[in-house]
């Protein structure tokens, strides 16, 4: 968790993006590259966030890393099940 902060992510606020994240890929319907990529920006755009800021966070909880492949292509493979799991144990 710690490799989330950044200077407008706190532990506190990763963690409300993580929580939020989580419960809004749950219910996403599609479930599709396209879809996490929208619900992603609006979560950014709901919490007063940049994209960047909340696609880092979720990145970091999802794949471990802040380098990866394209993170809304690797959530559509990785699927609903195993995203929403790695986004809960993080927090």
């Amino acid at each position: 968790l710690e490799s989330m902060f950044t200077k407008q992510i706190d532990r506190a606020r990763a963690k409300q993006i993580v929580t939020l994240v989580a419960e809004r890929l749950r219910a996403l319907q599609p479930f599709n590259a396209a879809s996490v990529d929208a619900e992603l920006k609006s979560i950014a755009q709901e919490l007063n966030l940049s994209a960047g800021g909340v696609l880092l966070t979720t990145r970091i909880a999802v794949m471990g890393k802040k380098a990866t492949p394209p993170l809304v292509e690797s959530i559509e493979i990785l699927g609903r099940k195993r995203t929403v799991e790695r986004l809960q144990e993080t927090v």
